[in-house]
């Protein structure tokens, strides 16, 4: 819109007046229970499956509901 106003019509003045589209809000990508076991069943060694584990219990875990 910008380019039209002020190269094309000649309308610099107009520009002032153009309101900037805004960015749609990108939601964090949540993984199902199922991806997230068989995320952590592909990680070989047991130390860093722990850690993994850990991480996203921390993340996540206080993110449910209390049962």
């Amino acid at each position: 819109m910008r380019f039209f106003y002020a190269v094309t019509l000649g309308r610099k003045e107009a520009i002032e007046n153009i309101i900037p589209a805004r960015e749609p809000i990108k939601q964090p990508l949540v993984l199902s229970a199922q991806e997230v076991a068989r995320f952590l069943e592909a990680v070989p060694a047991l130390r860093d499956r722990v850690a993994l584990v850990t991480a996203y219990a921390a993340r996540y875990g206080s993110a449910r509901p209390a049962a």
